[in-house]
């Protein structure tokens, strides 16, 4: 009877069914398979269906990662990167910095990447990270810059910060900024591109003063230094939990957070003999995340990954080790604390509930492509589901934009910071979605002022007044498809002409 029920489930489109655990609790880290095009490897971006190698010798490499089975290189600007390049991918372009420069490639054809640019300093950067057509980066102690890259054959100094940083780290538009001396961790939110704003006006306390590597997301920001690990929210940075990584002789060489998850690569020991040296074997932990309010967090995983681990990188549930003689692995994760996913009896509708908030999955296509699982499903009374707020404001992962998402299931973009902020609305209740998601909802374009009843067609950032019933109708517009605005939001709106 299981079986037919299952099978009659994942058939019919609302076949959403009832199933047991809570949560996803099981934890599975499996190498799935290898690509060697690199031998001298030394940084790894991956972006889409590519992964892009910055390596000393041979300079950047494409490989495409769609087929994890069967990756393939596909594109090569050859030219000696010297030691150490550092890469990130923004757009059509490859940012690599290498010593007091930093090359910006044209990746638009993957199969034929090519140099737009140079763009020359006289300090030395580590790290950066590419956003939105800018690019953060440390030119000299003391300060880091914005550079803009809008015009990628012409980048030119934005701003400099006077604030020190040579680690950078950038997700959901948190910008994680650290120095390897002893100036500790800042967070600053990207409101717009090229314009941050600091969260917190002073070194983030308890988090580490040397700073070896960090990581960050909407719901983690993840720090090491020479011995331990340092997890905080972005949204409650006074609270930081702390974990030793019992890490004597041994090197924390980078690190990831992958859904709740921390990765921590650790070089192995240096060991001496017969006049040459070597690494020993590093390795890979995992920490789980999820017993942060507690202040527990768990170690779960410890794996070697070969004695040349370089860096990390990760595409959905899958993450990329790249060494720098061994070419790359990569291992299949499955988190320990994915989202817990609630349904009543009487409704086929399928929530997932995250901070507190429950989000509705639009559809069987949106539940396969996050990867959650149809037996992870528990039906809950109605009064349990109704205790949560619905998600009201939402982001495809990787896109600036921030999206309004309407009682109906409309999504209306929020032009300004400001704007979002006339709510009432907080940086941290924004939900993360897929692109699949995204593209599923269809725009919100008609609007009225609260409290007034004139319709206006919203469209390419300019309100127009629909003045009739009749003029509305022979448009063909739909009366259940008009949302309000607040005043904040309707006055930065130009008026347009109007429709009659």
């Amino acid at each position: 009877m299981f079986k037919k029920l299952l099978t009659i489930l994942l058939i019919v489109f609302l076949g959403w069914g009832v199933f047991g655990a809570l949560k996803i609790q099981a934890f599975t880290l499996s190498k799935i398979g290898s690509f060697d095009f690199s031998d001298h490897g030394w940084d790894i971006a991956i972006k889409g269906d590519y992964a892009y190698i910055a390596d000393t010798h041979d300079g950047l490499l494409v490989v495409d990662v769609s087929d994890l089975s069967s990756p393939k290189l596909v594109g090569q600007y050859s030219t000696m990167l010297g030691g150490p390049p550092e890469i990130d991918v923004d757009g059509n372009y490859a940012y690599i910095a290498q010593g007091n420069s930093m090359k910006i490639i044209d990746i638009s054809n993957p199969s034929s990447p090519y140099l737009k640019s140079e763009y020359d300093f006289s300090g030395w950067s580590k790290h950066l990270v590419g956003k939105d057509r800018f690019v953060y980066m440390r030119e000299k102690v003391g300060s880091f810059d914005i550079i803009d890259v809008s015009q990628p054959n012409n980048p030119i100094k934005k701003e400099t910060i006077s604030r020190s940083g040579s680690l950078f780290a950038e997700k959901d538009n948190y910008l994680a900024v650290a120095d390897e001396g002893n100036e500790g961790v800042f967070l600053y939110r990207i409101e717009n591109p090229g314009n941050i704003q600091l969260i917190s006006s002073s070194p983030i306390e308890g988090m580490p003063e040397q700073v070896r590597y960090i990581d960050v997301n909407k719901n983690w920001l993840i720090a090491t230094d020479s011995e331990k690990l340092y997890v905080t929210k972005p949204a409650k940075t006074e609270k930081v939990v702390v974990v030793d990584l019992g890490m004597e002789n041994k090197i924390a060489d980078d690190i990831k957070l992958v859904n709740n998850c921390a990765y921590i690569l650790i070089k192995g020991k240096l060991i001496s003999f017969g006049g040459s040296s070597k690494f020993t074997n590093s390795k890979m932990v995992v920490y789980d995340l999820s017993g942060f309010e507690e202040g527990k967090l768990t170690k779960i995983k410890e794996i070697e990954v070969g004695e040349t681990a370089k860096g990390l990188g990760a595409k959905g549930n899958h993450l990329f080790v790249l060494h720098s003689k061994e070419g790359v692995f990569v291992y299949e994760t499955i988190s320990v604390s994915g989202a817990t996913l609630l349904k009543t009896r009487n409704d086929p509708r399928v929530y997932e509930i995250k901070d507190n908030k429950k989000h509705w999955i639009p559809s069987a296509e949106v539940f396969n492509s996050s990867g959650f699982k149809w037996t992870d499903v528990q039906e809950v009374e109605e009064d349990e589901l109704v205790q949560y707020s619905r998600t009201k404001l939402i982001q495809a992962q990787g896109d600036f934009k921030v999206y309004y998402l309407t009682e109906r299931g409309l999504i209306r973009h929020i032009p300004t910071p400001e704007v979002f902020t006339s709510y009432g609305n907080k940086w941290e209740d924004i939900f993360t979605i897929n692109q699949t998601e995204l593209n599923i909802y269809p725009e919100n374009n008609l609007i009225h002022l609260e409290g007034d009843h004139k319709i206006y067609k919203q469209e390419f950032g300019i309100k127009s007044w629909i003045k009739t019933a009749e003029a509305f109708n022979r448009l063909g517009f739909d009366w259940n498809k008009i949302a309000p605005v607040n005043i904040a939001e309707f006055n930065h709106y130009p008026t347009g002409s109007v429709i009659e």
